[in-house]
């Protein structure tokens, strides 16, 4: 069973998600902060990380380097409500990992975790 960890400082948002892909089959871990889910990175080993990029203290941006520093290499899509986070290209692939715009259809984001599992 994959693992996946699912990281934003909105309660009702780390619900939803953890409810869809428990549904879905996944494994799901959770964090409400970037410094949290950076806790939880040795102790549930996620597959992929679904990841806020905006949120108080440890933000997106600090999170991923925090990845970096502990020599994690996690495929991390990231949920944004900011277009200038990034410009769609390549399916969605960033130099960070995916990008998925909220609100999130929660189809296209199981679409995206099937196929970044496959690869």
């Amino acid at each position: 069973m994959n693992t996946i960890l699912v990281i934003d400082d909105e309660i009702q948002i780390v619900e939803i998600l953890e409810q869809f892909l428990s549904s879905e089959g996944f494994k799901v871990e959770t964090a409400y902060n970037g410094r949290e889910g950076l806790e939880k990175l040795d102790e549930c080993h996620p597959d992929i990380i679904l990841l806020d990029e905006k949120m108080p203290e440890v933000g997106g941006a600090a999170f991923r380097q925090g990845m970096q520093k502990l020599g994690k290499d996690i495929p991390v899509i990231v949920l944004t409500g900011s277009v200038g986070v990034g410009q769609k290209k390549d399916n969605n692939k960033q130099e960070y990992g995916y990008l998925l715009f909220k609100p999130v259809r929660l189809s296209d984001l199981k679409e995206l975790i099937l196929e970044i599992l496959s690869q």
